[in-house]
């Protein structure tokens, strides 16, 4: 690939960030074509908190995920 520098296979760090930027770019998409009045956010101050959506209605904080099984303590906090 490029000069070399591509490996074949994702680590798990890389895996989790591309998936993270992939819904990030499919919420926004999707608020833009449906023309949603929504804040799309992410924070990581004090706790990381993947993506904020802010609707005029209520306040979604979603942590994004890529693995192939659910494990329990995803939603344990």
């Amino acid at each position: 690939a490029i000069l070399g520098k591509i490996r074949s296979k994702l680590t798990n760090l890389e895996q989790g960030a591309l998936f993270e930027q992939w819904i990030f770019i499919q919420l926004f998409a999707y608020k833009d074509y449906f023309k949603k009045d929504w804040k799309i956010l992410s924070y990581s101050e004090d706790c990381e908190i993947d993506i904020i959506i802010e609707t005029p209605e209520i306040i979604y904080a979603i942590e994004v995920k890529s693995s192939e099984k659910y494990r329990k303590d995803y939603s344990d906090n």
